[in-house]
């Protein structure tokens, strides 16, 4: 969004820059026309990229991020790009009910509810919160909640939303692996942040953040809610355990070299620390 509203900033100017420029003669008239060319001569070569690829511009993987993304957000309805904002629980896909309430618990995919929440109300991402635990996908009567498991449930519940929505957008998968993804049973787990922070080693922080990274792209619920980025000031906060320390004259460079071992979905806000005013330690 950022990027989006400076690129309408810069449109603004430009527009009132053309208007000064164009009272001043035949020379920037001609300037003028010649960028005006130059911008629909781009416009018309992605045009022309997409037909020659068979299929829409935003899905040529020759073209660059910027032309496919302009591309795909021409072509998105509104309510398609306010489904892109919305996050709900996977229970609601999983529901065994087809009125989708989260009632049924963390099963196998309901197409009534994907249809319902992933082409009728174009949802955009999924949630499993900290007591989601899937039932055996397999078929083989096991015990569920393996990491197969959950790669299973992702696989149903993006396949269903990418062959079936209007402009085939892949589902964003969010969970919080704080340290570690603890969901799966047998799943690596560390020391909360607070007490990886305790330990004054970053290598330690670094190679958490790598396993845990890993074990989120073997699964594909890639958009993991961690590291917090942040000092605690008052230990009465329910997350104190999810900061890495409450002391800032030291901050042990954890954050930055976990941040880099994370998926590329990790939010972007939690790739740089907070610089809170220094204390005494």
């Amino acid at each position: 969004m950022r990027h989006k509203v400076r690129d309408l900033v810069r449109q603004g100017r430009g527009i009132a820059r053309t208007k000064a420029l164009g009272q001043r003669g035949p020379i920037t008239a001609i300037v003028v026309a010649v960028a005006l060319m130059i911008a629909m001569s781009a416009s018309a070569m992605t045009r022309t990229s997409a037909s020659a690829s068979g299929g829409p511009a935003y899905l040529n993987q020759k073209l660059s991020t910027q032309a496919r993304v302009s591309d795909l957000l021409d072509q998105m309805t509104l309510p398609e790009k306010i489904g892109q904002m919305v996050q709900i629980e996977v229970t609601q896909v999983t529901d065994t009910n087809s009125s989708c309430t989260s009632q049924g618990g963390f099963n196998l995919p309901n197409p009534a509810c994907e249809q319902k929440i992933f082409i009728d109300n174009n949802v955009g991402s999924i949630l499993a919160g900290g007591t989601d635990i899937p039932v055996d996908t397999t078929g083989q009567n096991g015990t569920g909640n393996t990491g197969k498991d959950w790669a299973n449930e992702y696989n149903a519940m993006q396949t269903f939303a990418i062959q079936h929505s209007r402009l085939h957008i892949p589902v964003i998968f969010g969970v919080d692996a704080v340290h570690g993804f603890g969901h799966p049973y047998q799943a690596p787990l560390f020391p909360q942040s607070i007490g990886m922070g305790a330990t004054w080693d970053p290598s330690a922080a670094k190679a958490g953040g790598e396993v845990t990274a890993n074990a989120l792209r073997a699964t594909g619920w890639v958009w993991d809610f961690a590291p917090v980025q942040d000092l605690s000031r008052d230990n009465r906060w329910g997350r104190t355990y999810e900061t890495w320390a409450t002391c800032s004259c030291r901050p042990m460079r954890a954050p930055s070299t976990r941040a880099r071992a994370r998926s590329w979905w990790t939010l972007v806000r939690s790739t740089a620390p907070l610089r809170p005013r220094p204390i005494t330690c």
